[in-house]
């Protein structure tokens, strides 16, 4: 120890002083005079009379920090989660975009078994993720809320890693990265959650996983931020969207766990994972998305090692899920029609979305609309905002993507031992999740 510590050792001093052994010169012989009770505060009466006044004081010091927390408004740092930006009751939102009576379900009661732990109320949690484009996403949440779904149940992922600028308004509608909370929030009604930083494609998957396992819940929803969903009301027996997503998960719900054997799923795909239903306690036989596969191809290596795990998935139709290329003009009017609108079932509003729909979109398993140019033309359609708080170079994160993708897809050949990133080549040669890394690096 290079200097001794003269405040180590404190005495016991009968003689009601205290006395600090010296430990270096200048304090030798310094003592300190243990203070005196005034003599008014030596009478029982007084010091009762001052405890009951300190009582008295801390109880009013109590109360205004309480009545503060009250009248506070709840920003960032949402009480116990900073990250969380939770949804805004119905009765308190402006103007909110109302579904078509007919896609709304009356009651989730009906349904036995349904509903995610400690949070019975959140019965269908649908996570969209969100990179960029903020038009896209808008559109997709609206027309989830059209088609039935619960939109307290719905959560934005906001993964922007723009840390707090978009829920301060601090970006410009032309960012990249821009999401319009207010818009969300006190709109549309449906809440939001942030990750802490900007996330790779399979680390939003693992974000996702982890977060539903904090919360206890058995299962969850997620969906792409590029889709349109709508109920097939063309057909003579009409069943809602959600309707349909509540009846499947009551089925489903019968064969989640380990006793279902051979029957046990992992995935429900509605039109691939466009839409898809997660059952979380078949993750830990699955494993983590593999983060060095950061984008395409990740999902081959992550369903083909559900398959290779004894796993099924589900393929489940419940209603019409498009995969779209860009924003539509006007989608709000055409999902929910004029403001207080009775439009009945097929009206000439619903084949008007279609039709706009299927002009820039397609449905799984049929091939695209004459014309419809690049799926992912959607990525490069909001390009502004360099320059802004925390906002990366939008032209680099295009570049940067495409080049993590190029390098992901060399990680997957050399992971299974492949000739080239090919999911149904991989699929054709299926292995076991043990055989992963086995084989010789070829760069050697």
């Amino acid at each position: 120890m290079l200097f001794s510590n003269p405040w180590r050792s404190v005495p016991q001093d009968p003689d009601d002083e205290l006395e600090l052994r010296e430990r270096s010169s200048f304090l030798h012989g310094f003592r300190v005079n243990r203070p005196q009770t005034p003599k008014w505060l030596q009478t029982p009466y007084m010091k009762y009379t001052l405890y009951i006044y300190m009582v008295f004081i801390t109880c009013v010091i109590v109360s205004w920090s309480m009545e503060d927390e009250k009248t506070t408004p709840i920003t960032q740092g949402q009480q116990d989660d900073y990250y969380f930006h939770p949804p805004i009751p119905m009765r308190d939102l402006t103007d909110p975009p109302l579904p078509p009576a007919y896609n709304i379900v009356p009651s989730t009661n009906s349904y036995q078994g349904l509903g995610n732990g400690k949070a019975p109320r959140i019965v269908t949690p649908l996570f969209i993720p969100f990179t960029r484009n903020h038009k896209m996403l808008e559109q997709t949440v609206l027309s989830y809320i059209a088609a039935g779904w619960p939109r307290s149940n719905i959560i934005v992922i906001d993964n922007t890693g723009t840390m707090d600028a978009n829920p301060k308004g601090l970006l410009s509608p032309n960012n990249i990265f821009y999401l319009n909370y207010e818009l969300l929030r006190n709109r549309y009604g449906v809440s939001i959650l942030q990750t802490p930083t900007l996330l790779s494609f399979a680390q939003v998957q693992n974000f996702m996983i982890s977060t539903v396992m904090s919360k206890g819940w058995k299962y969850y929803f997620w969906s792409h931020q590029d889709v349109v969903v709508a109920s097939y009301e063309d057909r003579e027996s009409f069943k809602g969207f959600y309707h349909g997503i509540l009846e499947s998960l009551s089925q489903l719900n019968n064969t989640m766990g380990p006793e279902a054997g051979e029957n046990r799923w992992a995935v429900a795909f509605y039109a691939y994972d466009w839409l898809t239903l997660i059952n979380v306690d078949t993750m830990v036989l699955i494993g983590a998305w593999d983060v060095f596969i950061p984008y395409y191809v990740s999902d081959c290596d992550w369903y083909e090692r559900m398959h290779m795990s004894g796993l099924k998935h589900i393929d489940v139709d419940v209603g019409l899920v498009y995969d779209v290329s860009t924003n539509i003009d006007g989608i709000e009017k055409l999902l929910f029609g004029s403001k207080g609108g009775t439009d009945g079932l097929n009206s000439s509003r619903f084949q008007e979305l279609i039709k706009a729909v299927e002009t820039v979109g397609h449905l799984i398993n049929q091939p695209d609309p004459p014309g419809h140019g690049d799926r992912g033309a959607w990525h490069n359609e909001v390009m502004g905002g360099w320059g802004e708080p925390w906002t990366y170079n939008p032209v680099g994160l295009s570049r940067a993507v495409d080049g993590m993708s190029n390098a992901g897809k060399i990680i997957f050949t050399a992971k299974w031992g492949l000739p080239d990133a090919n999911c149904y080549t991989f699929a054709d040669t299926r292995k076991s999740q043990h055989a992963a890394w086995s084989f010789p690096d070829s760069r050697k």
